[in-house]
């Protein structure tokens, strides 16, 4: 038992750094890309005329910021959560809800990953483009399921974390205690 404890936390471990390396950088560069495209079509508008395509970086950075924040919230322990009525309840009513939440969270983001991966290749077969750039469409919702997959891993990761360790554990890195 020591020895799987050990590897789950090396494998823990790991997969963190690269799950925050890459939402990090899916957010961060979402929204400085959101902000200098809105200051760009509002000083462009004002002197000379709209960027017409504008709206649909902005639709997709939006996108971006969204399906990756969805794991940086689920890491962080940000995600919308019963904390407060889980503090009032005893440790070990407290141990086992948390884990089928996040069990149950875990399985809904990898089946809407798979869901979302289908649609991504419906979106490829079908030639889908955007109205104004002419862009194939699939390239905006390809962040989705990557979304879905690392929002589930870090659910599946939390379930991991509760599983081996005696406290309740809200995310992979933050415990269960009310704000």
């Amino acid at each position: 038992m020591k020895k799987i404890n050990e590897y789950t936390r090396y494998l823990s471990s790991k997969l963190l750094k690269v799950n925050y390396f890459v939402e990090s950088t899916f957010i961060s560069a979402g929204v400085v890309g959101l902000f200098v495209m809105l200051i760009a079509d509002v000083i462009a508008r004002k002197f000379f005329r709209s960027i017409y395509y504008s709206d649909e970086i902005t639709r997709f950075l939006i996108i971006l910021v969204t399906f990756s924040g969805m794991s940086y919230a689920a890491r962080n322990a940000r995600h919308i959560r019963m904390g407060a009525i889980s503090e009032l309840l005893p440790n070990f009513i407290e141990k086992p809800i948390m884990l089928i939440a996040t069990l149950i969270s875990s399985f809904t983001m990898f089946v809407l990953c798979y869901y979302s991966i289908s649609y991504l290749i419906h979106l490829k077969n079908v030639e889908q483009l955007t109205p104004i750039l002419r862009i194939p469409y699939w390239y905006f919702i390809i962040v989705a399921p990557i979304g879905f997959f690392m929002t589930g891993l870090q659910y599946l990761l939390t379930f991991i974390k509760n599983l081996t360790h005696k406290e309740t554990w809200a995310s992979a890195i933050k415990k269960s205690e009310y704000d």
